[in-house]
């Protein structure tokens, strides 16, 4: 999950979801259930619509979707780039549960300064810093933070 706006592909919503994977591989049942998991029920009859997806919704409904895809997908590992920081409280909420309950196997990777903040949701923390003097700014070389979520 990239920091920011997520990418999009142009399609139907379905098309959206599945990327970069077929849209056959997946039910119906499992596009309804990503999107209602992650907050974007109001989407679901939207599903075979083509629309530029990308302009139509929100920053945070961007974001939202492309939860939805992870949540679909269900890989087995999940690197977020500074994610938390970009996520209303609602959403946040729904992703820390489903990352502790639905996907126990899966190892979640946070790269950012706000992970200290979710704690509940990782068994392992470590903190990443320039040793002092190198390149740069030691004050902000002790804030870049990485967390990773030990699935055993």
């Amino acid at each position: 999950m990239p920091r920011g706006t997520p990418y999009l592909p142009r399609g139907t919503l379905r098309d959206v979801l599945a990327y970069p994977l077929k849209i056959d591989r997946f039910e119906e049942s499992h596009y309804v259930q990503a999107l209602e998991r992650i907050g974007l029920s109001r989407l679901v009859s939207k599903l075979d619509e083509t629309q530029r997806w990308d302009r139509d919704l929100s920053q945070d409904e961007q974001l939202a979707l492309a939860l939805a895809r992870v949540v679909l997908q269900a890989p087995p590992w999940v690197v977020l780039d500074d994610t938390f920081a970009s996520l209303d409280d609602a959403t946040l909420e729904r992703v820390i549960d489903i990352f502790t309950h639905d996907f126990q196997q899966t190892t979640v990777v946070h790269i950012g300064r706000a992970a200290h903040m979710h704690l509940p949701l990782f068994a392992r923390v470590l903190h990443l810093m320039k040793a002092p003097g190198e390149n740069g700014n030691t004050e902000e070389a002790r804030d870049e933070r990485q967390t990773v979520r030990d699935t055993q």
